[in-house]
This record gives C-alpha cells, structure tokens and sequence, in this order.
C-alpha cells in the first residue's frame, strides 16, 4: 500500500495511483487506484527471477493520466541484500518516498510511504540444475531416437 501520495489532480484533491517496480531490468506494473491518494493492492504479487544479492527493487508511483503523460509521484530504491538479510528472508516494512517538487500532500505534516512485503527465496545451485536439466533433455531426446 501507499499512504499519503501527492495530490495531483488538483480540483478532486486526490491521484489515481499505480505502483512500477523494476529489478534487474524486469519490470512488473499494479492496477490504477483511481480517486485514491492511500491505495491499497491487495492483489499484487510479482516475481522476481535471475536477480542478486546486490540487486535494487525501485519502486515508483505514478499518477495515471488520461491526456497527458503520466506523472512520477514517488520513488524509493530497496536494497535486496537487506530482504535476504531479514529473517527467513522476509520483510514486511514501510519506506518513505522521495517526492518530486511542486506536488501537495494530502497530509503535509506526513511523508510519502510505501508498505511492502517483500520475500527473498536464494535458488540454491542454480547453474547446476540447469546443468541437470539440460542433461535430462539431451538423455530424452537420444532415447526418442
């Protein structure tokens, strides 16, 4: 969820949000939360494969705008190192947001804050699975012959 994201439609005083996160060049997008400036998505879950240790999760808001481009209202970067860090590699925390100048906040005294659950599962001897795997194909398909 997102708690006090900024305003950016002026006249209704609210934002119709959507989250972006990107990792390891692997993009994943929530719906749109219209009229909503504390969205909820209860229904998100993305998928992250192939990445390190050392990777970054950014996690962007955005306003959606029907005539115009859409607006970037918030942006924080997660270190993956700290997820695998927690225990079990699972973390349910809130981080605050940087917000771009020139945005209203519903509540100016608060700021910008994204609440994630974020899991951490290593693949543990990746490379040699796939070795394996590779070697079941290769053994299947000498059998078909």
């Amino acid at each position: 969820n997102a708690k006090n994201a900024p305003i950016s439609d002026v006249l209704l005083g609210t934002s119709d949000v959507y989250a972006v996160f990107t990792c390891e060049n692997q993009k994943k997008t929530s719906s749109i939360m219209h009229r909503n400036c504390n969205p909820e998505w209860l229904d998100a879950k993305f998928e992250y494969y192939k990445i390190l240790r050392t990777s970054t999760l950014v996690v962007e808001l955005f306003d959606n705008q029907t005539v115009t481009w859409d607006r970037q209202i918030g942006r924080v970067e997660i270190s993956i190192d700290d997820v695998s860090k927690a225990a079990g590699g699972d973390v349910t925390k809130s981080y605050e947001m940087a917000t771009p100048d020139g945005y209203n906040l519903p509540s100016p005294a608060d700021k910008t804050r994204v609440t994630l659950r974020l899991q951490f599962v290593p693949f543990k001897n990746f490379v040699g699975r796939e070795r394996e795997r590779a070697e079941r194909k290769r053994k299947k398909k000498r059998d078909k012959e």
